[in-house]
Formats: structure tokens, C-alpha cells, sequence
């Protein structure tokens, strides 16, 4: 836990210099809805292919530089012989690599998470991410697609595995 709680305290400080240049040049807000498609290796147990929809809804803090804070929440029902869901917030930092505009760039993006599981016994599980996505124009707001990277940490006392997943997200970005 206490590992937990170090890696989100690391989140929020590198989250504080963004959000702050967010502010004072009058950023501007996207919302959006992703669903994902990803293959999934928890540890000792087969791979497999998992979809997922929604894989989250993110609120982007868009900076006129390039980097920008994205916080995200996905809620997934899991039904795999009993009955469990997952909340899953988390934190992201997006760097714009190119591009001329909020709606119409490419950037990389890295983050960390902590998927929030109720079942039989309830706990919490912590995640690293990594991603390479771009934006493109759609009407007002934005067609966003993204490959990305995710390494889920062990918990014994849930019996939750080591999981790498690996997988491409695609959603809507409205601005704001």
C-alpha cells in the first residue's frame, strides 16, 4: 500500500506544473468517450484478446504548450463466473509532438492508475501506462486513436496477477 501511495503522490507532483500552465494560458477542455480493443497477459494464466467499451471517460486540461493533464475514470462489469466491478481512476500527462492545434496533433502520453476492485474481497490494484496517439479534425471536436501500453502490479491480498496489456483505444474528443 505504501507503494500506492508514493506512486499517486508521484503522479500529483508531476501533475502540478501542467495544471498550472493549463490555467494561466486559458486552456481550453476536451471530454471523451474511448473504447479499446487489447490483448491481455496476466501472469500465469493464458492470453487474451479483450474489448471494452467504454474504456474511459477523460477530461483533457489543454494547455497552449505542450503538455497537457488528462484525468480518466473507467467503470467495467466483470462477469467471468461470479460477479465484480471495477472503478479505475487515474492520472495522464499528454505531450504534444506535433501538430498545429489541440484537435489536430500527435502526442505520446504516460500515467498511472489505481483500479478500485469490489468483489468477494475488495482492494485496490495499481497501474503504469504508456501510450502514442493522434487527434484529427472531426466536425467541433476530435476522432482520437491510440496505442498504448499498460503493466498492472501484483496484489496478493486480492489475488489479483501481474497483467501487461497491449492494444489500440479509438473514441470522440469534444471541446470545451
Amino acid at each position: 500500500m505504501r507503494r500506492v501511495f508514493r506512486a499517486i503522490v508521484a503522479v500529483g507532483a508531476l501533475a502540478v506544473p501542467a495544471a498550472a500552465q493549463a490555467q494561466r494560458t486559458g486552456g481550453t477542455h476536451e471530454v471523451g468517450v474511448d473504447v479499446a480493443l487489447a490483448w491481455v497477459k496476466p501472469s500465469g494464466v493464458d492470453a487474451m484478446l479483450s474489448l471494452s467499451t467504454p474504456v474511459d471517460v477523460r477530461i483533457g486540461l489543454a494547455s497552449r504548450g505542450p503538455l497537457s493533464l488528462e484525468p480518466r475514470v473507467s467503470v467495467f462489469l466483470v462477469v467471468d463466473g461470479g460477479t465484480r466491478y471495477d472503478i479505475d481512476p487515474g492520472l495522464n500527462a499528454l505531450y504534444r509532438m506535433g501538430g498545429t492545434s489541440v484537435n489536430h496533433n500527435t502526442y505520446v502520453t504516460f500515467g498511472a492508475d489505481i483500479d478500485l476492485r469490489k468483489a468477494g474481497t475488495s482492494g485496490a490494484v495499481f497501474a503504469l501506462n504508456g501510450g502514442y496517439g493522434m487527434r484529427r479534425p472531426w466536425g467541433a471536436g476530435a476522432l482520437r486513436t491510440e496505442f498504448f501500453l499498460r503493466y498492472a502490479f501484483e496484489d496478493t491480498a486480492i489475488g489479483a496477477p501481474n497483467t501487461l496489456s497491449l492494444g489500440v483505444r479509438a473514441g470522440l474528443s469534444l471541446w470545451h
